[in-house]
């Protein structure tokens, strides 16, 4: 409950909630500019996160970042 882990653009992070669980952990994150943050970051994760249930997408983008960036 306090650990947030957060992947890289090309990570097939619904994937590995399907697997594992831990919808709770994965969050959004960047290393754009830098060659390993991708071009499009958040296109990629959106890209891939088509068909994924809104309550995921709300988790991995807005809430599971707020224990580490509180409003």
């Amino acid at each position: 409950r306090n650990t947030r882990i957060s992947a890289f653009h090309f990570e097939p992070v619904h994937q590995y909630v399907e697997m594992y669980g831990l919808e709770d952990v994965y969050c959004y994150a960047t290393d754009y500019p830098h060659n390993e943050g991708g071009k499009d970051p958040l296109g990629s994760h959106l890209a891939r996160f088509e068909g994924v249930s809104e309550s995921f997408q709300e988790k991995f983008f807005v809430k599971n970042a707020e224990l580490l960036l509180p409003g």
